[in-house]
């Protein structure tokens, strides 16, 4: 079980736990309601199209994807999406080669659960909306505070970031 990528992760303690609760199948997603017998319209907040699971809206929706290669992409790394949350966070570690950058590869699967979870809700509940490419960047910025806080690494800009993350 990948639990240790998920509390031994430099990500706030709140995310971790909402991860965990995520890989264990326990997020208040449509399918998950629906099983608790509340009725509730099947949709997925992101891409408009599919069913609200937590596989789907994590990891395989569209909206997700685009998110998900663009970080692939600022890696270097090329990915195979898993079914699930676990078959991920279990072959995660690996994806990194750079020593320097790996604690910040090790944030990303909890950054973008985090980030994608906190849209689907400001949809759902609030009714805004970003876009794909505000999403990225709100993802970016979101996984740099995060190195910065941890005293993972400190980056003086978005640029030398990126940067490193592809060196």
């Amino acid at each position: 079980m990948p639990w240790k990528s998920i509390w031994k992760s430099k990500a706030p303690p709140r995310v971790a736990f909402f991860v965990w609760t995520a890989a264990l199948g326990r997020i208040l997603t449509t399918d998950n309601l629906r099983r608790r017998q509340v009725i509730v319209l099947d949709y997925c907040w992101l891409c408009k199209k599919n069913g609200d699971s937590i596989s789907h809206l994590l990891m395989h929706c569209s909206f997700a994807k685009e998110i998900w290669n663009f970080f692939f992409s600022i890696f270097g790394t090329p990915w195979v999406m898993p079914y699930g949350i676990l078959d991920l966070l279990s072959c995660w570690g690996g994806g990194c080669r750079n020593t320097r950058i790996r604690k910040a590869w090790d944030m990303v699967p909890l950054c973008i659960f985090w980030c994608l979870w906190w849209e689907r809700n400001a949809r759902s509940f609030e009714g805004m909306e970003r876009n794909v490419l505000e999403l990225k960047g709100l993802v970016l910025r979101t996984l740099m505070e995060w190195t910065k806080a941890s005293g993972v690494l400190v980056f003086s800009s978005v640029l030398d970031f990126l940067e490193s993350c592809n060196a």
